[in-house]
Order: C-alpha cells, then sequence, then structure tokens
C-alpha cells in the first residue's frame, strides 16, 4: 500500500500552484530510512542505516541485511535490495 503524504525535493516542501503537494511517499521514506542513523527517531530507535557510515565499515552482506531489516520494520514488503553498481536500488511493494 502506498504512502501519501507531503512530497519533498532536495529544497523542502514541494509547492505546485502556491499549494503544498500531496503524493505517493514510498520511496521518499526509502530515502530516509537509508541516511537515518539508529537512535535519529524517538519513536523508533532501532530504525536506521546510516548507509554512508556502513559504506565505508561493512560488507555489502549485512549492508543489504541492515537496508532489509529497516525498511520491513518500517512496514515495507521489500522484493528486492541490489547494491551492485555502486548504487542501491531498492524494490519495494506499493
Amino acid at each position: 500500500m502506498a504512502s501519501v503524504g507531503i512530497l519533498l525535493d532536495e529544497n523542502g516542501i514541494v509547492v505546485q500552484g502556491g499549494n503544498t503537494s500531496v503524493g505517493n511517499t514510498t520511496y521518499q521514506e526509502v530515502s530516509t530510512i537509508l541516511s537515518m542513523s539508529q537512535g535519529d527517531s524517538k519513536s523508533d530507535p532501532i530504525l536506521g542505516v546510516n548507509v554512508v557510515r556502513k559504506l565505508r565499515s561493512t560488507n555489502i552482506t549485512d549492508l543489504n541485511k541492515s537496508i532489509r531489516l529497516s525498511l520491513i520494520r518500517d512496514g515495507k514488503n521489500v522484493r528486492n535490495v541490489d547494491l551492485s553498481g555502486g548504487k542501491i536500488k531498492v524494490d519495494i511493494d506499493e
């Protein structure tokens, strides 16, 4: 089930025609979880991957597992996590 909320871009809240844009925020949430550190969310202190730090210190298998566990913890149905080619590709059911 797709999450619906306020859309964000690199500059903050997306505004179109003077109105705040609302839409599917599923992948926006995935991006936030990947960049969060554990402890950033006070409502769920275990949630978060901190992908930048883990890329430097963790093997790919452990990083894949951390990504999967955090997204599943947030209620996402993860189909696949691909860490090849220096990119992170996440396929989830919306």
